[in-house]
């Protein structure tokens, strides 16, 4: 299965660890990043793991963050975005329509 990664996914992803640095340390940016990466190597064998949501799916990778996902077809996913749980919920939209 190929990861595609959207523009939103890169800019969240980043935006996530920004958040993290902020508040704790680079320490916690790598633990961070250590659930994203095997988050995704679970997606790669099991596309499906996730809640499925209208045309997208979503993963919980911590408490503080979710991952919106698509299937795109049987060899292709495309991360769309990493959601910090603690954002607005209207802001919503805005993202995963990009």
């Amino acid at each position: 299965m190929k990861i595609i990664w959207s523009n939103t996914a890169n800019y969240t992803f980043k935006k996530e660890q920004d958040c993290i640095f902020s508040k704790w340390n680079a320490i916690e940016v790598l633990k961070f990043v250590d659930l994203v990466d095997a988050a995704i190597l679970k997606l790669k064998d099991f596309p499906e793991i996730g809640v499925e949501l209208k045309n997208h799916r979503y993963l919980v990778i911590s408490k503080q963050t979710t991952l919106f996902y698509q299937i795109l077809d049987s060899n292709n996913l495309k991360l769309l975005l990493f959601w910090n749980n603690k954002w607005n919920p209207d802001d919503f939209n805005l993202f995963i329509k990009k």
